[in-house]
């Protein structure tokens, strides 16, 4: 036997490295790169004049257009959303100072993510997923950026707000006030901070660049959602803030007020959509530099911030920067100033912009041949033309010849920026194909030891075919196919829930066939009353798992593109208790929070009433549901006071691995004394029990801090246990049923956990499940490995169930049989699982120019690779562990 287990578990290893190869293979060639240019624009004192003596960025985190635009359609209305309208302050500057304040639309490059943010609006580069440089261990921005040459021509940069800052520009700040910024869930720490000691920087008038990151808004939006009181009384606090600012800066101070990325209707972010993508940014100066009449829709690249204050303060801009300035910035609004001196202002302005743009094209070709050769020759003949004509632009004094070369260098520096951007988005098509082969090679190899194992001809398999296996080729086939299209993969909660009734449908037609034909033979002489009676209990297990199924689909989140997508208040994300003083909606939250938890004591009740009946009693039964009462504690805990559940959770988690500790070391002393020849059947029950614990462990870490999630959990359990109970009792449904079964069992919890195959529907408040308090770098390991498990808790919990899955006469055969059967099992499900991944593959390679690429096809493709992956990685650990017990 210990021979058969090791050959199982090589061929499992190589058949996952194999895997994993292809999965590499094809990320290298699909996830976008560029090269980082090692070099700096030279420091140059005193080369361009220095419009302003000192520069405000005031950072609003995930500040949205919508959060600043006054909507007067709505006015303020008490129905209207509570982001709406509550940015008066800056609302009465626009409309009273439009020649000081100006509101623009502030567009993002995705990925918008906090980080890549950062990098854009430091070095006006355009982000993508990777950056070949040196930077490879450490989070430092390497290429030349604003904070940089603010320090190498001696200007004074003074930060206040999140540390990350700290990380990426270390020993760059004149003066810095960082606070921690990981806990989603402290909405005035960073504010508050930053608010107390930007006050006082700013009246001592010693630093050239002050920068304010304030991230309440931001945690609020990952905690409560923007259409939230809480979000409204922060955006009336941030207003606050900014007119207190606005205020007290002077004649030579310029603000800007601006957000690095919007949100979703979540909260969330990271994505490509116009809620993520659309930030705000307000402009404010003392002096005049506007038009009086305003323009809201005006659009400004996050990218143009970067050389817009570079040239404001004098300084060089960034050597990678693609933005343009923001050309209103440079024509000075002046009694004294003529026409022509304020258009050559901006001229000379574009023309340092177009300069530096220029070297940048030169170093990327010598770097890197990403720029074909004839675009760049191009370029060049276009900035010798503009050189051209601004050297005969000073003999004329005819406005319509300057607003000529003006047009001319916008244009020019659009066409770098499209370029690059066109450059940077090139996939590697040589290696994605070498992906695809090496997954299809997998599949295919898969193919050919199911058919050496099971020893099934085509013509066998044909003769054999039974009405679940035929629905359950259909179901993958299906759901594989379904990956081609994005509305598909928009809907896929949908898609999964039909699936999974459907399957169940077809498990009832198997399962009535079944009963009634024992029924017939067992009892020929029963009366028809107490038949169909008979008939119903034994049936009545699959119309439960229907109704679970169909409760489930009430738990699904939505996600951007899902235009018509209404979520169920009871499961959106919760209020604060007893903020702002609101105690009613407080009380709701908690009794909400009650009743979760009600459900989930009746559902353990139930889990257990059904495993007593299904399993044999084992040793540690009565420690086990000691542990599983004590879990009803730790969750009653979660619903009053955080920092006893995390304790608690913790002590609950060293009781289960304890137990499964014990148990193990009792089946190792037996096996070595011989007492006993090894009885499977024993082990089926133990590992029942231990499913049970680590179920609920889980379970804790899925919810999050939403209680809420108590209720589809629970549901999911019940789910579990009454196929365990079916199945066990079903010997003539094949391994393929069975392992179709499972995997739509993965993707139905996977959706009915609040999941999204989105890049923004991931739970980072599962990050504080386990700990409390600020997170250090210490947490930081056990917070990333809570985030990770809630994702993929899903495919965990799948794989744990596959053990169980098994007929109950098979467990009690002898251990080759057993072994056997659970290898056929193991391979049945990888087969199904790469299926999907190479079509999840294929549809991201085929659709690489797709409109939703990185909204949809990209994230659905790096979802399936980890699901796979954990997948593969669990069952082989379901397996050892029924092995040692």
């Amino acid at each position: 036997m210990r021979r058969t287990v090791l050959l199982h578990l090589s061929l499992i290893t190589l058949l996952f490295l194999f895997q994993a190869l292809g999965i590499v293979l094809f990320l290298k060639g699909y996830l976008l790169t560029r090269v980082v240019i090692p070099q700096d624009s030279p420091v140059c004192f005193n080369c361009s004049p220095r419009y302003f003596q000192s520069v405000v960025w005031i950072l609003v985190d995930a500040l949205r257009h919508d959060f600043v635009l006054h909507n007067s359609s709505l006015g303020f209305k008490d129905d209207r959303p509570f982001y709406i309208n509550q940015m008066r302050n800056i609302q009465h500057f626009l409309a009273h100072k439009p020649r000081h304040t100006k509101l623009y639309r502030f567009i993002a490059d995705p990925p918008t993510t906090t980080m890549q943010r950062l990098k854009a609006l430091t070095t006006g580069t355009l982000p993508t997923f990777i950056d070949i440089g040196s930077n490879f261990n450490s989070y430092q921005i390497q290429e030349d950026n604003i904070i940089r040459q603010s320090k190498r021509n001696g200007l004074k940069v003074t930060f206040l707000g999140d540390d990350t800052w700290m990380s990426m520009y270390p020993d760059m700040f004149y003066e810095s006030y960082p606070f921690p910024s990981l806990n989603v869930k402290d909405l005035d720490t960073v504010d508050k901070g930053v608010y107390a000691n930007i006050i006082p920087v700013l009246k001592r008038n010693d630093s050239d660049f002050i920068i304010g990151h304030f991230l309440g808004v931001d945690h609020c939006g990952h905690t409560y959602g923007p259409n939230n009181h809480i979000m409204r009384d922060k955006l009336i606090y941030i207003d606050d803030v900014i007119r207190s600012i606005f205020e007290l800066v002077n004649n030579n101070t310029i603000v800007f007020v601006f957000g690095d990325h919007g949100m979703t209707s979540t909260g969330d972010h990271g994505g490509q959509t116009l809620l993520e993508t659309e930030a705000a940014l307000v402009v404010y100066s003392k002096r005049p530099l506007f038009d009086a009449k305003q323009d809201y829709g005006q659009t400004v690249y996050q990218t143009d911030l970067v050389p817009t204050v570079s040239l404001l303060l004098g300084l060089p801009i960034p050597f990678s920067n693609l933005g343009m300035i923001i050309p209103e910035l440079f024509i000075p609004v002046l009694e004294h100033i003529s026409p022509y001196q304020s258009k050559m202002h901006l001229i000379n302005s574009l023309r340092t912009n177009s300069q530096q743009l220029h070297a940048f094209i030169k170093a990327q070709n010598r770097f890197s041949n990403d720029i074909p050769h004839h675009e760049v020759l191009k370029l060049q003949n276009e900035y010798s033309i503009l050189e051209k004509m601004y050297t005969s632009i000073s003999s004329t004094n005819e406005l319509s010849d300057f607003k000529t070369i003006e047009n001319q260098y916008i244009n020019y520096m659009a066409k770098v920026r499209e370029i690059c951007l066109s450059v940077w988005t090139k996939f590697d098509t040589n290696k994605m194909n070498a992906g695809v082969i090496v997954l299809i090679l997998h599949v295919i190899l898969l193919l050919t030891i199911l058919f050496f194992m099971t020893k099934l001809s085509f013509s066998l398999i044909l003769a054999k075919v039974k009405l679940l296996d035929a629905v359950s080729v259909i179901t993958v086939a299906f759901h594989s196919v379904s990956l081609f299209s994005n509305s598909f993969v928009v809907y896929e909660g949908k898609m999964v829930t039909f699936l999974m009734q459907s399957f169940m449908a077809a498990l009832i037609v198997t399962k009535f066939r079944e009963e009634v034909l024992q029924l017939i033979l067992n009892h020929r002489n029963l009366k028809w009353n107490v038949f169909i009676i008979q008939l119903y209990k034994n049936v009545e297990p699959c119309f439960k798992i229907m109704v679970c199924v169909h409760i489930s689909r009430y738990s699904h989140v939505c996600r951007d593109q899902q235009d018509d997508c209404t979520v169920l208040e009871f499961f959106s994300k919760p209020d604060a208790p007893f903020s702002s003083g609101n105690y009613l909606i407080a009380i709701s939250s908690i009794l909400q929070s009650i009743f979760s938890y009600l459900i989930f004591v009746l559902a353990i009740v139930y889990v257990l009433k059904l495993i007593k009946s299904v399993f044999q009693p084992f040793v540690f039964e009565k420690h086990a549901q000691k542990l599983i009462v004590y879990s009803l504690v730790v969750a009653l805990c979660g619903i009053f006071s955080e920092i006893l559940s995390v304790f608690m959770y913790w002590i609950y988690v060293a009781g289960v691995i304890i137990l499964i500790f014990s148990m193990v070391k009792l089946s190792v002393n037996q096996y070595r004394k011989n007492e006993a020849k090894k009885n499977f059947s024993i082990t089926l029950d133990s590992y029942s029990w231990i499913l049970l614990l680590i179920w609920i462990s889980v379970s804790f870490i899925v919810k999050g801090m939403n209680n809420m999630l108590l209720i589809p959990l629970s549901i999911s359990l019940i789910q579990f246990i009454l196929l365990t109970q079916i199945l066990s009792k079903m010997h003539t449904i094949s391994s393929l049923s069975r392992a179709t079964l499972c995997s739509l069992l993965s993707y139905q919890f996977f959706f009915s956990f609040g999941h999204q195959a989105t890049i923004t529907s991931l739970h980072f408040d599962a990050a504080f499940v386990g700990v409390y308090g600020e997170m250090t770098p210490l947490k930081l390991p056990i917070a990333g490995l809570f985030v990770t498990i809630n994702t993929l808790a899903s495919q965990v919990l799948s794989a744990l169930v596959v053990p169980l899955l098994l007929p109950c006469q098979t467990w009690l055969k002898n251990g080759k049989v057993v072994l056997s059967t659970m290898h056929q099992m193991q391979l049945i499900c990888t087969l199904l699982g790469t299926v999907k991944l190479l079509c999840s593959v294929v549809a991201a390679f085929a659709l690489r120019r797709h409109l939703m690429v990185w909204a949809v096809f990209g994230p659905r493709f790096m979802y399936e690779a980890a699901f796979q992956f954990i997948f593969i990685v669990t069952t082989v650990s379901s397996y050892l562990l029924v092995l040692l017990l």
